[in-house]
């Protein structure tokens, strides 16, 4: 701490810069007087180590969401999720008259899509997001809760592609961070109450 307090003057100088850096890279925690500054700095954050970016978004939900926000919004339009949605619409909305929502003939004639754990794994931004959260309850937490309130105010039905795209996120962020496997993100998905129920799923 007394290092950090030392050095953390210089972190505006980009010649010093490597030396306040990698003292915040070590301490653990960093106190929240250099954290409420990191986050005042938004070209700094970019430069600072992925785990103290986690400490100053525990400490700022509103720097959460602007970094979390733009991924939530590409998962929801990438082509796997909305292939996903469309299909979710073909049961949810009923096959054309066939009753009770049995698929149509051209939806049961589609290829099989990839099974949820390949289009995790290809998807750009839900791998930002779980590198987002790490091992962090609150930024998992905080991720969760942007999720939610995008659904909520999302206007029309849920089942319109990119809202149903948005919702499916909610569970694909939580098994991402299972198929992570070992450690804290797996305690981290285990510890979520839906889990069982997104496994199951």
């Amino acid at each position: 701490a007394a290092l950090l307090a030392a050095s953390f003057p210089y972190i505006g100088l980009p010649a010093l810069r490597a030396i306040p850096l990698a003292v915040l890279d070590r301490l653990r925690p960093v106190p929240p007087a250099f954290l409420q500054q990191l986050a005042a700095d938004r070209d700094l954050f970019a430069d600072l180590p992925p785990g103290v970016q986690r400490q100053v978004w525990e400490l700022d939900r509103s720097l959460l969401a602007s970094h979390a926000a733009p991924l939530v919004a590409a998962y929801a339009g990438e082509t796997g999720t909305l292939l996903r949605a469309l299909d979710a619409g073909e049961w949810v909305g009923g096959g054309g008259g066939r009753g009770g929502g049995a698929p149509s003939s051209s939806a049961s004639a589609r290829p099989p899509r990839a099974p949820r754990r390949l289009q995790r794994a290809g998807s750009p931004a839900l791998k930002k997001l779980v590198a987002m959260v790490g091992r962090s309850p609150a930024v998992y937490r905080g991720v969760c809760d942007l999720i939610a309130a995008r659904v909520r105010e999302a206007p029309g039905l849920v089942t319109a592609p990119r809202t149903a795209g948005a919702a499916a996120l909610r569970s694909q962020l939580l098994m991402a961070l299972h198929d992570a496997g070992g450690g804290a993100a797996t305690d981290l998905a285990a510890g979520d109450p839906v889990h069982k129920l997104a496994w199951t799923l």
